[in-house]
């Protein structure tokens, strides 16, 4: 039976009413990340890979920021641009087969020898 107190609970996380949501994208990058999920693929694999490329993908966006400083520039574009144009499919078609997950065994059976 539900009390007093926690029928005003509607979820187990609320943001608070004075943060933008898109502040809080900048605010907290791997929300930004995993908000782009559907767009790291749909086998359990592509999952995977996109699950663990958070640092990889940070690093790059910061390493772009960095150079463009370097350089005198300044830029207005958030890491939420960053992943907007970043290509999950084209990172994990880079993998060795034997990493996502394709096997050659069904089309080259291992040799066996029978010794008599």
């Amino acid at each position: 039976m539900a009390t007093e107190q926690s029928q005003g609970r509607g979820s187990w996380f609320q943001l608070p009413s004075f943060l933008d949501p898109q502040e809080m994208l900048a605010a907290v990058p791997e929300a930004a990340y995993f908000s782009f999920q559907d767009q790291g693929g749909q086998s359990p694999t592509q999952r995977r890979f996109f699950q663990s490329q958070f640092q990889n993908v940070f690093n790059k966006f910061l390493g772009g920021l960095g150079q463009q400083w370097r350089e005198g520039q300044t830029s207005e574009n958030t890491f939420t641009d960053f992943l907007g144009n970043y290509n999950f499919g084209q990172q994990f078609g880079q993998l060795p087969p034997s990493m996502r997950g394709a096997t050659t065994s069904r089309f080259a059976p291992s040799a066996r020898f029978l010794n008599f």
